[in-house]
């Protein structure tokens, strides 16, 4: 059971978050979408933020005592973003690359399944055959249309958390298909 004091500083942080949460919340969202330019993602982000400045404070008094509070939740913002684009990168350039050579131009005959020089199927094909069109349509919402998991939660008329735990299953699925992919565990 939580001690009286754990519930206090529990209750403390969520109000200070809270305020925090009506005075910067449009300032952050502007900040973030500015430089995204999704709505829905960029939604997201800032109440990851928030999210963040919660958990910081149930760790330390830190953000409270914090010189510039906007600066540290703009930073973080900031470090969100980064991490946004380089997952969008990643996921784009390794599975879905409209620039690979394994796609047809429009006017292009059949495709036949069959890579560069007869070497078996193209990436592309490979994808189709490991992923059901579900998996394959919420990695493409996701990473080619840069939809958020609440955008895309709410097609398919499903929560945030089933929508990310889809992606982190397709994932594994392409990292299985494609173990030359696989992310290098950090040392």
């Amino acid at each position: 059971m939580p001690s009286k004091s754990t519930e206090s500083r529990e209750a403390i942080a969520n109000e200070f978050v809270e305020r925090l949460y009506r005075q910067y919340f449009e300032v952050l969202f502007v900040y973030v979408n500015a430089r995204l330019d999704n709505y829905d993602v960029s939604q997201d982000i800032v109440q990851d933020v928030f999210h963040d400045a919660l958990n910081s404070l149930r760790e330390s008094d830190e953000l409270i005592r914090h010189p510039n509070q906007i600066g540290w939740l703009k930073k973080t913002a900031k470090n969100k973003i980064l991490v946004y684009w380089r997952w969008q990168r990643r996921y784009v350039s390794r599975y879905l690359s409209l620039e690979s050579e394994h796609f047809r131009e429009p006017a292009a005959p059949e495709e036949t399944g069959v890579g560069q020089c007869g070497q078996g199927p193209s990436p592309v094909e490979q994808i189709r055959e490991v992923l059901v069109p579900e998996d394959l349509k919420l990695l493409k919402w996701l990473t080619l249309e840069k939809k958020s998991h609440l955008e895309v939660s709410q097609r398919l008329g499903i929560t945030i958390y089933t929508s990310q735990k889809r992606l982190e299953r397709v994932r594994k699925k392409l990292y299985k298909a494609f173990p030359e992919q696989e992310r290098k565990k950090k040392k």
